[in-house]
Formats: structure tokens, sequence, C-alpha cells
């Protein structure tokens, strides 16, 4: 402190490559984006994941739902007979069946509706998961191209942390 002046050591890897303050911070910087891109690539596929597991259930449920419509449809149908006694006796009942016969017709009609509703819900449902699953598929593998590009990058500043650490542990040289 009393005017003395010392030359610091250099930064120098195993190799003996010389180091300087700027490339340290360039691959620091570099290797911090490319840690961060690959967290967020997990974390989709994480998401993307999540999302896909809950699909089977979904498409489970909306299967029974549509069985059981068509169960309900089968058994309503057999359930109705048509009184062709009635009708060829009384106008009036003829009125009636057919009151009944349309009023089956719309229920039959409501039913099958609901029927061609659950199917291309069923669809739908089967089709999101196969996209969710490609999906997945696609960022699995740009997550393993990324883990594969950014090697030569962790490769470098592994050096330069060891390269560093040497450093600082070499004392100070008067001039």
């Amino acid at each position: 402190s009393s005017g003395e002046r010392y030359q610091l050591p250099e930064i120098t890897d195993e190799n003996g490559n010389r180091w300087n303050a700027v490339t340290i911070k360039m691959i620091g910087t570099q290797r911090l984006k490319d840690a961060m891109g690959l967290q967020q690539k997990m974390e989709e596929v994480d998401r993307l994941e999540s999302e896909l597991d809950g699909a089977d259930d979904v498409i489970a449920d909306a299967e029974r739902e549509l069985e059981k419509l068509r169960k309900g449809q089968i058994a309503d149908l057999r359930s109705r007979k048509e009184p062709q006694d009635a009708i060829n006796t009384l106008s009036a009942k003829i009125r009636k069946i057919m009151g009944e016969d349309e009023e089956r017709f719309r229920l039959r009609g409501d039913l099958e509706n609901k029927i061609k509703r659950q199917e291309k819900r069923v669809d739908d449902l089967v089709r999101r998961k196969d996209t969710a699953a490609r999906k997945i598929k696609e960022e699995q593998d740009k997550l393993t191209g990324m883990e594969v590009s950014q090697q030569e990058m962790v490769d470098k500043y592994e050096v330069i942390i060891d390269a560093v650490a040497r450093t600082l542990m070499k004392k100070k040289k008067s001039l």
C-alpha cells in the first residue's frame, strides 16, 4: 500500500491458453443464456406432458357418456309399442298415437344429435391428445438438439472456471 505495485497472475487453463476478462464475460453470459433456454424448454415439455396426462381420463369419460347415450336410445326405442289395434278402432287414439310418435321421433332426433355431438367431442379430444403428443416429441427433440449444440460452450465455460480458480490460488508477485 506504500506505493508497491503488484503484477496479477495471468488466467490460463490447463493447456496453457490465456483468457482475458472480455472472453470470460462473453462465455459466461452465453452459458447463462443457454442454461435459461434449456430451462424454458424443459418447463414447456413438463407443461405439455401434464396436459397429455389428463387427456386419457377426459376421453374415457366422453366415450362412457357416448356409450350410455347409445344404450339409452336402443332401450327407449324398444320400450315403446305402436298400438295398431287402437289406430284401427278409434280416430281420437290415432291422433294421440301420432302425437306420441312425433314425440318419440323428436326424442330420437335429440338423442341422435347428442350422440353426434359426443362422438365429435371424443374425436376432438383424441385429435388434441395426438397433437399434444406430437408437440411433446418435437419439444423433446429441440431440447436434445439444444443440449448437444451447447455442449461446446459448456466445455469452454468449465475450462474458464477451472482457469480462474487456479489463478485465484496463485500469489501476487511484487514488481
